[in-house]
């Protein structure tokens, strides 16, 4: 079953067109006709019929689905820049584990660094990557992706419960899963060098807590998505 976004508000009932581009993916590439597709508005999903007339694609919206699709609780993900393959990997299954936010930062390590000319296209690039996998998913949400910040900006997230990827061997820190609370949780990942003993500090500072994502070094896009099944496996038994 095939889902599309769309901006305006819609009811059981109703006839409705999409995009442009939606309509001629629907039409032309999917070439979907009189079959069952999720539509989602204002975050509520709904089921219809799509079919092609004059050379339209419509979608006659028959049900709403009371089905919950997102997690109990808001997860935001602080991913430091790594090589673009690795991180639109990391946009697409990160949104499908049901992130709701991703802050794209800036460390001493990165191997990657920002460009300011190209940033807009980015950005672009990024959300149609979530949008599609949101898609894909079948999730009532897109998540959101920010600007590019610095880690001074990351410590100034006031969520219930912080994390910080540490892979300290000399200070172990305690394991992500035996520390979480179904609460709204930031998790920050770094870059594949890893954080310098003075940006965890800076974390630390600012009531990030050190967890530790096993006993092997995993590389930051391996992390992201070790870190997210492991929140997102905890919220949803325990919401149960």
């Amino acid at each position: 079953m095939y889902q599309f976004f769309v901006d305006e508000k819609i009811e059981v009932g109703q006839t409705i067109m999409l995009s442009s581009d939606q309509e001629h993916h629907a039409k032309n590439v999917l070439r979907l006709h009189n079959e069952i597709v999720r539509v989602v508005s204002n975050e509520e999903g709904y089921f219809g019929n799509g079919y092609v007339e004059e050379n339209h694609f419509l979608i006659h919206i028959k049900e709403k689905d009371v089905s919950q699709k997102e997690l109990p609780k808001d997860v935001t993900l602080a991913i430091a820049l790594i090589r673009r393959e690795k991180l639109e990997l990391v946009l697409q299954k990160a949104t499908e584990l049901g992130v709701k936010t991703i802050i794209p930062f800036i460390s001493s390590r990165c191997v990657v660094q920002e460009k300011k000319e190209k940033s807009s296209r980015q950005l672009e690039r990024w959300n149609k990557i979530v949008k599609e996998a949101s898609a894909q998913c079948k999730r009532n949400v897109i998540p959101i992706i920010k600007d590019i910040q610095s880690i001074e900006e990351i410590c100034r997230y006031t969520v219930p419960f912080k994390f910080i990827a540490n892979s300290d061997l000399e200070k172990p820190s305690p394991l992500l899963e035996d520390v979480l609370k179904s609460e709204e949780t930031l998790i920050v990942i770094g870059p594949e060098g890893g954080f310098s003993t003075k940006e965890i500090a800076l974390f630390e500072t600012n009531q990030f807590t050190s967890v530790s994502l096993g006993n092997r070094i995993l590389r930051a896009e391996t992390a992201c998505l070790y870190a997210l099944s492991v929140i997102a496996s905890f919220q949803e038994r325990e919401s149960k």
